[in-house]
């Protein structure tokens, strides 16, 4: 058989070794690299199985094709839970081994394709989740400058220096808007987002993120008002929960021209929470509902459309609540406006008992009759602000 193989598979463009024991076939794929493995199971020394567990624990790329006169379920059901790529009963013919063999180093050359882009996208993922500070903090020193500016904190302004310096913080509060996008969609993707849960009322989050985007809104003529009533105690991630109000929000003003923006929230039937939020503008079609979720992906994707933004807004929402242990969903007809409504399973909490008194010994700045505080930070800049 070693000398069929040795003649005949050349023949059919490949290139063989040939090796009479399981135990020289380890070491053979200890010093060299090959695509696939063509082994007996019935061999003297290490049998066939033993030796397919050697080559997958050494080269775990490696494919493997099992061969036997003494072909049964058992042994066909070992050798493909043990790793093995295919399974060939004697006789067989050189063309039917061949195909088989030109198949394993496709799918070897494919999975080895597959890997190196994930590998590529882990290593993108990650370099972009550890960008945070390098592209954060310099946008926190520009914005906290302009702001002092504005404040007179270095003398009071000349005509006309006001306008371009609001423009300014403007600007770069959107550019910081379009960095925390990408860099969050990075750290959900590679797994760095972490979750901090704590005890919150739904209706207070509902007007502060109101009162957020209340300037928005009035930039474009917009009612915006948040529904809910009573005291909504949920135990969730709150920082996280906001993100997904305000992405939702944001993305509500933005597609609508005319009318109104209204967020809410309620307790669901199975203890859960519901939020959602309810716009009157162009509404999506149901064809386009599906992919409005996908990333970088925007229903007009074209160079010229009218809404800019980087496609990642509704994605970052829908991996934010899935990280919450919920989903979201949406109704919406072109023209017609829309609903998202984000379910999380958030039961109502016991009430938090009273804090424990700070450590005693630590004489407080209120104490003193001061407000004193203390700014830590490695950046000059941001000791400086």
């Amino acid at each position: 058989m070693r000398s069929v193989l040795g003649r005949g598979l050349p023949l059919r463009g490949f290139a063989v070794s040939c090796v009479e024991s399981g135990e020289e076939a380890v070491g053979r794929v200890l010093r060299e690299e090959f695509d696939v493995a063509v082994c007996d199971i019935g061999l003297p020394g290490m049998d066939g199985l033993e030796v397919l567990g050697a080559l997958k624990n050494i080269r775990p790329d490696l494919e493997v094709v099992m061969v036997t006169g003494n072909a049964t379920v058992e042994t066909a059901v070992a050798s493909l839970k043990a790793g093995a790529y295919d399974y060939l009963g004697k006789p067989y013919s050189l063309e039917r081994l061949a195909d088989l063999i030109g198949r394993a180093v496709e799918r070897r050359r494919l999975k080895a394709k597959v890997s190196a882009l994930e590998e590529s996208d882990r290593l993108k993922s990650e370099f972009l989740a550890t960008m945070s500070h390098e592209l954060r903090t310099p946008m926190n020193a520009l914005m906290g400058y302009t702001s002092l500016l504005l404040d007179g904190t270095y003398g009071a302004l000349a005509d006309g220096q006001r306008p371009p310096l609001e423009r300014v913080l403007v600007n770069s509060q959107n550019l910081l808007a379009i960095i925390n996008n990408v860099l969050d969609y990075s750290k959900l993707n590679a797994g760095m987002m972490q979750v901090f849960p704590e005890d919150f009322d739904a209706v207070d989050l509902l007007a502060e993120t109101v009162e957020t985007m209340r300037s928005l809104a009035a930039a474009k003529g917009l009612s915006l008002a948040w529904e809910g009533s009573g005291e909504l105690r949920m135990r969730a991630d709150r920082t996280k929960v906001k993100q997904i109000l305000v992405n939702l929000a944001g993305n509500a003003i933005k597609f609508t021209d005319k009318g109104s923006v209204t967020i809410g929230a309620r307790q669901a039937v199975d203890g859960g929470f519901e939020l959602w939020v309810r716009d009157t503008g162009c509404g999506i079609a149901p064809e386009h509902q599906e992919m409005i979720f996908r990333q970088f992906t925007q229903v007009d994707g074209s160079s010229g459309r009218r809404h800019g933004g980087t496609g990642l807004g509704l994605s970052i929402t829908k991996k934010l609540a899935e990280l919450l242990g919920g989903d979201i969903s949406l109704e919406s007809a072109a023209g017609h406006g829309s609903v998202f409504r984000v379910s999380l399973p958030c039961g109502v909490p016991a009430p938090s008992g009273p804090r424990e008194a700070a450590a005693s010994g630590v004489v407080g700045a209120a104490s003193a009759g001061r407000r004193l505080i203390l700014g830590i930070d490695d950046d000059p800049e941001v000791l400086r602000l």
